[in-house]
C-alpha cells in the first residue's frame, strides 16, 4: 500500500500549498494508481476484508487529498481512517497469507516523540498534531 503513504504524503504538502499544480497533478496520478492497485486487488484476493480495507483506504485518502484543494471531507479525521483501516488490511491480509498468528505492529496514536522537543500536553493539540 505505498501508494496509500504516497497520496498521503502528497496530501500534507498540499496543505502547505493548495495551488501547487506539480502536486496536484501528482495527488491525482497517485490515486489513479491507487484505484488500479485496488481493482486488480478485487480481482486477486480470496478474502472480503482484505477486500474491503483495501477499498477503504482508497476512499479515505481520497478524501484526505481532496479536502486540501477545498474539496469536501476532513483532513484530519480522514487520517485517522487510513490508519485505522491500514491496519484492518494487514491484518486481513496477513491472514490471507497464512500469518494470522501472529501480531501486527501499530504506531501509537499520539505518534512518536520528537528528539529535541519539549513534550506535548496530554490534550495536543489539532493545529500541531504528531506527524510520521
Amino acid at each position: 500500500m505505498s501508494e496509500v503513504a504516497h497520496i498521503q504524503d502528497l496530501s500534507h504538502e498540499l496543505r502547505r500549498s493548495p495551488q501547487d499544480l506539480e502536486i496536484r497533478r501528482a495527488a491525482q496520478e497517485t490515486h489513479s494508481r491507487l484505484r488500479a492497485l485496488q481493482d486488480r486487488l478485487r480481482l486477486t484476493s480470496k478474502s472480503v476484508a482484505t477486500q474491503e480495507a483495501a477499498r477503504r483506504l482508497q476512499h479515505y485518502s481520497y478524501y484526505q487529498w481532496r479536502s486540501t484543494i477545498g474539496g469536501r471531507g476532513e483532513f484530519w479525521q480522514a487520517h485517522e481512517e487510513i490508519r485505522t483501516w491500514l491496519t484492518a488490511f494487514n491484518i486481513a491480509a496477513r491472514k490471507e497469507l497464512g500469518l494470522e498468528g501472529s501480531s501486527v505492529y501499530q504506531d501509537p496514536p499520539e505518534g512518536f516523540p520528537i528528539p529535541g522537543d519539549r513534550p506535548r500536553s496530554a490534550a495536543g493539540s489539532e493545529s500541531d498534531p504528531a506527524t510520521p
